[in-house]
């Protein structure tokens, strides 16, 4: 039976690789970067994400933009911050702006949370991948598609390169990372222009500073210069994606089925219609922001919910997988 494994971040956590954003945070500061941790903090906030995530950053506004009294508020709700700290909410929050007015600082940091994650990836992850995963991963009839960076698949899975697909490249290669928010940028080509206050000293420095913005176009080529083209990727996958036609079976291994990826899902859907996706999550909170995602949208009718207990049951060692099919005899 033809079967596609899309393998995400949480498959690697799965086995205790220490790739979390926070992970990430930590090698940032220990490289003299605090700056860029602290300026991804200050001006990215996250966006699309389920309610109760998004009230407590409604404050800002109230606040009239008091960053202090803000602060306050983002203290009180602390508990709650944990969740935002994804891949998912950094890659889709680069496209979205917040309060940003030095570009040249905008544009820098978009080189060095791009840039650095290679080096963190070569110098910290790789060497802490494990030598032996105890999942039993197929190879016959199987395709994998990783948007992980690492070798977890080959290194531990003992899954031959060839039946790996590293769609933003891997460790070693020029890693492929970012927003997929084309309409920002559509959006910074469009002339800034201002409007007279009737102060001839305030109207003097708005226009000077629309003026920069519209000689420099600094959010443009920051907004490019963290662009992942999903779109250009997918075209250059083509290929691949028609090579899985026919599939059964789907298993989704630590994605959180973002929007930033929402092009590869859909292709992936178009191709192979009529299959079933088993989705795997870790807690009720992961699973419930899972479903909140369009990709799920579009595909809830054909999945079946699992959890890592459950996927060690499936490809785990075979004195867990025998009681589990004997199981399933009994279920049918």
């Amino acid at each position: 039976m033809k079967k596609l494994f899309i393998i995400g971040n949480g498959f690697d956590l799965h086995h205790n690789v220490p790739c979390s954003y926070d992970d990430y945070k930590v090698y940032l500061k220990n490289n003299g970067l605090e700056r860029v941790v602290d300026f991804y903090d200050r001006n990215y906030l996250p966006f699309d994400l389920p309610e109760e995530y998004t009230k407590i950053h409604k404050g800002l506004e109230e606040c009239h933009g008091d960053r202090k009294k803000y602060g306050t508020i983002l203290a009180k709700n602390y508990w709650l911050l944990p969740k935002l700290n994804t891949w998912r909410c950094l890659e889709a929050m680069l496209g979205y702006v917040n309060g940003i007015s030095d570009g040249p600082t905008a544009i820098n940091f978009a080189k060095n949370i791009t840039t650095k994650i290679s080096d963190w990836m070569k110098d910290e992850i790789n060497t802490k991948i494990p030598k032996k995963s105890r999942l039993k991963m197929p190879t016959s009839d199987a395709f994998y598609l990783t948007f992980n960076y690492t070798e977890t698949l080959e290194k531990s899975c003992n899954i031959p390169s060839e039946f790996v697909n590293h769609i933003h490249n891997k460790v070693g290669q020029q890693l492929i990372f970012g927003h997929a928010n084309y309409e920002a940028i559509q959006d910074t080509m469009q002339p800034i222009s201002v409007y007279s206050t009737g102060n001839p000293i305030i109207d003097n420095v708005l226009q000077k500073t629309a003026a920069s913005f519209n000689a420099n176009k600094y959010m443009e080529k920051y907004y490019k210069a963290c662009l992942k083209d999903v779109n250009q990727i997918a075209q250059s996958n083509r290929a691949y994606f028609e090579s899985l036609a026919g599939l059964k079976q789907i298993y989704v291994l630590g994605h959180s089925l973002s929007s930033v990826d929402y092009v590869y899902f859909n292709e992936i859907d178009k191709i192979a219609p009529n299959a079933k996706w088993f989705i795997c999550y870790y807690d009720e909170s992961s699973k419930e922001d899972i479903e909140e995602t369009a990709v799920f949208q579009q595909i809830k009718n054909k999945v079946e919910f699992i959890t890592w207990k459950d996927v060690d049951s499936m490809f785990g060692p075979w004195y867990i997988r025998i009681p589990y099919k004997i199981m399933k005899l009994f279920k049918h």
